[in-house]
């Protein structure tokens, strides 16, 4: 079942208005009565939702999930930077692991060379991945 984490103001109004949208209705096609979970950093709710337009998805809440997912302790990856593209299925599946922070760096056999004009591009495209 999906996840979106929302803010504290989207879940008072019961309406999600961020980039999660698209990817709601578009990617997942999801269709009025469709569940999935969202969670405010604090709590985790099971909803369903009731409108979807192109700039908000509205649901309705249909109960509070008990019970802690995540790991008792705090894990962090030091990884070094691969070939090509697979540092972006190493962080999907990191944090799918439960890793909490993730640094890629560079080693001194390290084939990969980033250059510094993508640095943020980069970085923000690794932020929606472990999103």
């Amino acid at each position: 079942m999906q996840k979106y984490f929302i803010t504290t103001s989207e879940l008072n109004n019961k309406t999600i208005i961020n980039d999660d949208v698209f990817h709601i209705s578009n990617v997942m096609r999801s269709k009025i009565g469709d569940k999935f979970i969202v969670t405010d950093e604090q709590k985790e709710y099971l909803v369903q939702i009731t409108d979807i337009t192109k700039k908000s998805v509205s649901f309705d809440i249909l109960n509070e999930i008990n019970g802690n997912t995540e790991l008792p302790f705090f894990v962090t990856l030091f990884q070094g930077f691969p070939k090509g593209d697979k540092i972006d299925d190493i962080i999907k599946h990191s944090v799918e692991l439960g890793i909490n922070e993730i640094y890629p760096t560079f080693t001194k056999r390290s084939v990969y060379k980033l250059d510094k004009d993508k640095v943020e591009s980069k970085l923000i495209r690794y932020n929606k991945i472990a999103k």
